[in-house]
């Protein structure tokens, strides 16, 4: 259940952490395992979860809730969606743009694992072969409005700005917070481009940024980026720490290092 009403101003939360479908094992086709899930409206999540439009949510650990979330019902419960990514920490490449992948194509994951998969994989009947291919139209075609760029953009620069009612983000206007990025569009990363705000949603934009502005405050050079940022005092700074960091722990861990 939500927890945490008046944490943020009558704002419920459902703490837990992102995690592929596979490795929560959601159980039904069109779900995905959600984390982080922070709920603003929670009469209207509640009132989701009594129609099961939405699934109940079912604790796995003291702290943390496992969410055998339907994404497309989230949209039809009129819910809007926040994505997030930890990438940045955690080093793994699941960058703001796979998570945007994710939840566009996301729901057909559990397809694979459905009887009509197991039994094609059992005979390769292309009777077989076609249910699972109609199932995954049928799941496709229900969560089409998450294949939308601009809806997809929404979850990770408006829908966020306007969750917190105490902090001016999300806007492009006086009083709010600049945080800005500037892509270069005619970088190969972003071919052909034929469609700006797809190619946002879907490409791997990172090496097509030009300037990043954070709470207004240039960050790195513009033009020169990425280079900026590996080459600064800072950054070589943070490495130093965390090289540092890392070598303690494999000695503590009983690893030689040099």
């Amino acid at each position: 259940e939500p927890r945490g009403a008046g944490e943020m101003r009558g704002e419920a939360r459902v703490h837990a952490r992102a995690v592929p479908a596979a490795q929560r094992g959601a159980r039904r086709r069109g779900e995905a395992a959600a984390g982080a899930l922070y709920v603003r409206d929670e009469q209207r999540y509640q009132a989701a979860v009594t129609s099961k439009t939405l699934p109940r949510p079912l604790p796995f650990e003291c702290d943390t809730v496992w969410v055998p979330l339907r994404l497309s019902g989230l949209a039809q419960a009129g819910l809007k969606i926040c994505l997030g990514s930890d990438a940045a920490c955690s080093n793994d490449s699941m960058n703001v743009q796979q998570e945007m992948r994710s939840l566009a194509g996301g729901a057909v994951f559990g397809v694979h694992t459905s009887p009509d998969a197991r039994s094609f994989i059992a005979t390769g009947s292309i009777e077989d072969a076609r249910r699972v291919q109609a199932q995954r139209n049928e799941i496709l075609k229900q969560s089409s409005p998450l294949n939308d760029p601009s809806v997809l953009l929404d979850t990770v620069w408006k829908n966020p700005g306007e969750f917190s009612r105490q902090l001016p983000v999300g806007k492009i206007e006086k009083g709010h917070l600049a945080n800005l990025l500037v892509v270069n569009c005619d970088h190969a990363c972003l071919w052909p481009n034929l469609d700006p705000m797809r190619g946002l949603a879907f490409a791997d934009v990172a090496n097509a940024i030009e300037g990043m502005c954070v709470s207004g405050k240039w960050v790195g050079e513009r033009g020169d980026f990425r280079r900026s940022i590996i080459g600064s005092d800072l950054y070589k700074e943070h490495l130093a720490e965390a090289n540092a960091r890392i070598k303690n722990l494999m000695k503590r861990a009983g690893y030689a290092t040099d």
